[in-house]
């Protein structure tokens, strides 16, 4: 009879250790895909707003002028940099497709203006990683089949 209780004792023991256990893993796991999202959004947060200070101090006349100076040059390496970094961490799968597909617009239609482009042509030469020269240049060649389609319609 006292085997019987041990047993019994023991069962339950086991049954209260493995629920617990899943009970911890999947609280664990929710905690950690919190804290995941919230890393994701401080993340896109901060690239936002990295992007959002360099557009504000982006001269006034960038688009209209037909002039590349200093200031414009500056300013391009920034915009050109944060691209680089982004397409980088893209890579790495830091920045998730739907993400990365929205910041992709942004850089294609930068790439559309004129002063964008021929920043590129002057300063794209001084990035190191070949894939990411590939895709700005995919980006133009893009927007040049493009442009060619809609005026020939």
């Amino acid at each position: 009879m006292l085997d019987w209780i041990q047993m019994g004792l023991l069962v339950t023991a086991l049954i209260t250790i493995v629920v617990s256990s899943y009970w911890s893993a999947k609280t664990i796991n929710a905690t950690q895909k919190q804290a995941k999202r919230q890393y994701e959004f401080q993340f896109f947060a901060e690239y936002t707003k990295r992007y959002q200070d360099l557009m504000l101090k982006m001269p006034a006349d960038l688009d209209t002028s037909s002039v590349f100076n200093i200031d414009v040059d500056i300013y391009m390496r920034l915009y050109f940099d944060l691209c680089s970094e982004e397409y980088y961490l893209h890579t790495k799968g830091v920045i998730d497709d739907v993400v990365w597909g929205l910041w992709t617009e942004g850089i294609q239609m930068a790439l559309k203006k004129n002063n964008y482009r021929i920043a590129w042509e002057l300063l794209g030469e001084n990035y190191n990683d070949t894939s990411f020269r590939s895709y700005m240049s995919n980006l133009i060649r893009k927007n040049e089949r493009y442009s060619k389609n809609t005026h020939n319609v």
